[in-house]
């Protein structure tokens, strides 16, 4: 609209950002073709830089800028996945087509081309045991992730089929990590995480089992002697 009023519709303000528009509404409709999603693909890091720039131009709030790109490029997501953004959405919210959709906080937030560089590479990737247990995780399983000399051990709390998330937390129930279903599979081929499995006893019901169990061990040990 500014530059309708400041330049018209000769000028060649208004041709760039028609083409803008026309990019825009193109990343975002189906694309069941491969070339097509890897057009989209290669195109995403351009077209996201052209509308921040030119959004900055005219101050837009910078807080609703970051829920507008965190919430298009799930959008683009799931178009590079062969899906339809009207079925994106996740539970408890509405489809696109309403305008309400409301995601987790997101690293894709900070790293807008994270996930995306992940998808480039999925299409070389493996389908071999380690997709397969990716694919078979389960809500409340357990990983231990090695980060560098130190491990931590991440609970997966959420898992969506839609935008491919995987959402680990913490003994603390904070979010440690954000990873998709080659992210998790590619960990566990290099070593770098593993299935673990932790009790469900009370960690002060297992140190008073621990504690029986070496005073049984004592008490054998005197009668033997």
């Amino acid at each position: 609209m500014l530059i309708y009023l400041r330049e018209g519709i000769k000028s060649q303000g208004w041709g760039e950002a028609l083409e803008i528009v026309d990019r825009l509404l193109w990343s975002v409709q189906p694309k069941s073709d491969y070339a097509e999603r890897q057009q989209l693909l290669r195109g995403i890091p351009e077209l996201l830089r052209n509308i921040r720039e030119r959004l900055n131009s005219i101050s837009f709030d910078q807080h609703k800028m970051a829920k507008l790109f965190k919430e298009l490029q799930n959008c683009h997501i799931g178009v590079l996945r062969g899906g339809d953004i009207n079925q994106v959405h996740t539970a408890g919210t509405l489809p696109v087509t309403h305008h309400e959709i409301h995601f987790p906080d997101s690293q894709l937030v900070n790293d807008p081309n994270g996930q995306l560089r992940e998808m480039a590479d999925e299409g070389n990737s493996e389908q071999d045991e380690f997709t397969q247990q990716a694919i078979e995780l389960e809500t409340g399983n357990w990983l231990e992730i090695v980060e560098g000399n130190s491990k931590i051990r991440v609970k997966l709390s959420w898992k969506s089929k839609v935008t491919d998330t995987y959402i680990f937390v913490n003994r603390k129930g904070m979010k440690a990590m954000e990873l998709t279903t080659s992210g998790v599979a590619k960990r566990l081929r290099e070593g770098s995480a593993k299935k673990v499995e932790l009790s469900n006893t009370p960690i002060m019901d297992r140190a008073l089992d621990a504690m029986l169990g070496a005073l049984k061990n004592t008490s054998s040990t005197s009668a033997s002697a």
